[in-house]
């Protein structure tokens, strides 16, 4: 059998008929697809027992690089993320990193440190934000979108923090003699300082669990900004992470 044997991580399947799937994956190095697997429900095929979201295996594939629907001829499962699966909390920040991988790439334009942070983050899933936070990051710098996080202050809150103001239509901090527009967002210094660790790939361990969170939601917004649309599952999952 020829074809392309590749390392993917599956993000949403569909019922094709009663015994085939129609299924959207992220491949290590032929990018993102969407397969139909046909036969993949039958007891005893190359698709072991059938495709499930949120799993990793080694596939083979052929591409249809015109358009349309590529094949998916096996489905070897070597792994699935226990971290979706134990907690309801898991279970919503797997479907958000899904969302976004599937969002904000584009098919057959493989970006590998992207599927290795995706793997990473539903491999060491926990109730926290760190792995939603890199998955983040990771998504917005391989698709070209990493904002810029230099500048100072423009001014001092009352407690007498640092505040910055972040233009998003241009992905940069605003100068201290550019007007304050609707476009304007303001981030606590202590936030901008939490963005650059982790663009200097230095560990989020010592940051706050508040600042982790409004580092995670200034990327969710930064991400909405680039879509130009609002992501359902994040708001799902910022709601229940808010509530917990």
């Amino acid at each position: 059998m020829s074809g392309v044997l590749d390392r993917g991580i599956c993000l949403r399947t569909w019922d094709w008929s009663e015994t085939s799937q129609t299924c959207l994956i992220l491949f290590r190095q032929v990018g993102l697809m969407r397969v139909i697997a046909k036969g993949s429900r039958r007891e005893g095929g190359h698709f072991s027992g059938g495709i499930e979201g949120l799993t990793a295996a080694e596939a083979r594939l052929f591409p249809k690089r015109s358009g349309g629907l590529s094949t998916l001829a096996s489905w070897d499962l070597e792994e699935r993320f226990e971290g979706p699966r134990c907690s309801f909390q898991g279970f919503l920040n797997g479907c958000y990193m899904a969302e976004v991988v599937s969002r904000i790439m584009t098919e057959l334009d493989p970006h590998p440190e992207t599927f290795d942070a995706l793997e990473d983050s539903l491999r060491e899933m926990d109730p926290g934000d760190t792995p939603v936070v890199r998955m983040q990051w990771a998504a917005l710098t391989e698709c070209g979108h990493q904002p810029d996080l230099d500048g100072t202050p423009y001014r001092r809150a009352p407690s007498g923090e640092g505040v910055h103001r972040f233009l998003p239509q241009f992905g940069r901090m605003a100068a201290h003699t550019e007007p304050v527009t609707t476009e304007t967002w303001q981030v606590r210094e202590e936030t901008v300082l939490a963005l650059r660790s982790l663009a200097s790939l230095n560990g989020l361990e010592a940051i706050r669990p508040i600042t982790l969170l409004r580092v995670r939601r200034f990327l969710d917004a930064s991400i909405r900004y680039v879509l130009g649309s609002d992501i359902r599952s994040g708001e799902l999952a910022l709601r229940a992470r808010e509530s917990a």
